[in-house]
């Protein structure tokens, strides 16, 4: 019981923005409890926010090194997959070998098999290998038009083409990623009418956690028991309500990474799109300035 009340109140701090105090509360939840993967994927998302890389990669290989046991343990160990190759990519001392092979063990019906994808596709383009890299990029392209990824793998795509010379194809998927930056992302309605819902929920939160923290702490006589028993329905409906809000808000970080990538697509898409065309004029006298003003673009920028 000690175990679900300290969960709960980690998934609150978490949401607070109390990254260090979620981490203390979250880290008393150890193999076999039923919340251990969402527990230690939280821990890995706040050590990644406050900039501490090798705690929230020791997290998340935690979770990878686990045998799940229904398939939203299985999720979340492809996320935590995903979440290790960003920081093997990302890192000070890039791996990128790594990172593509973290990327690789995600498999297709993947909730996050899109990011792994793009991450696959980046890695090969980093290493200079355009027909490797186009491949997950037009899966991503062709299998899922919806995903706020789009607009990257067309932009990988219009790189790809670029390194291989042919500046028609280039043009033609540099101004898609251009045209998919349009989508509109989570609004701001729907963010407030969120969060208003979980903040009126805020004060049943504290009492569930105060009351369950007070049974954990007695002997399970009878007595105890019924009242643990008592108050299970509404720490469960409490336990849903911060589940469902995080999902919500997992949705809200994907749209707003997609959002604070957007001016990054714009840029590299349009300036690309410019060399492009100057290619396209100049026949093959640029050629050799290509693969120069390619590296000196962005690449993969990826958060938690």
């Amino acid at each position: 019981m000690k175990a679900d009340a300290d969960y709960v109140a980690g998934q609150i701090k978490f949401e607070q923005g109390l990254y260090q105090e979620s981490v203390d509360l979250l880290a008393a939840i150890l193999p076999g409890n039923a919340n251990y993967f969402y527990a230690r994927y939280t821990m890995g998302i706040a050590y990644s926010r406050l900039g501490k890389f090798e705690e929230a990669e020791n997290c998340f290989r935690d979770i990878t090194e686990q045998q799940y046991s229904n398939q939203s343990e299985q999720d979340l160990q492809d996320a935590a997959r995903v979440k290790l190759g960003h920081i093997y990519f990302s890192g000070e001392k890039a791996d990128i070998a790594q990172a593509a092979q973290m990327y690789g063990q995600v498999k297709p019906g993947s909730p996050v098999y899109d990011e792994a994808m793009l991450g696959i596709a980046w890695s090969f383009l980093k290493v200079n290998k355009p027909d490797e890299a186009m491949k997950p990029a037009q899966w991503i392209i062709s299998n899922l038009p919806e995903s706020f990824l789009v607009s990257e793998a067309y932009l990988v795509q219009g790189y790809c083409y670029f390194m291989k010379k042919d500046y028609k194809k280039a043009a033609a998927s540099l101004e898609q990623a251009e045209k998919k930056t349009e989508q509109p992302a989570v609004s701001v309605a729907a963010r407030d009418s969120a969060r208003q819902a979980y903040d009126a929920m805020q004060g049943e939160f504290d009492s569930v956690q105060v009351q369950a923290l007070d049974l954990a702490r007695q002997l399970p006589t009878p007595r105890v028991q019924s009242k643990r028993e008592a108050l299970q329905p509404t720490f469960n409906k409490a336990n849903q309500a911060i589940e469902d809000y995080a999902a919500f808000t997992q949705r809200a970080i994907q749209s707003d990474r997609f959002e604070s990538n957007r001016k990054r697509i714009l840029e590299d898409a349009g300036f690309t799109l410019a060399t492009v065309k100057t290619k396209m004029g100049q026949g093959a006298a640029g050629d050799a300035e290509s693969a120069k003003e390619l590296n000196a673009l962005d690449d993969l920028d990826l958060d938690e």
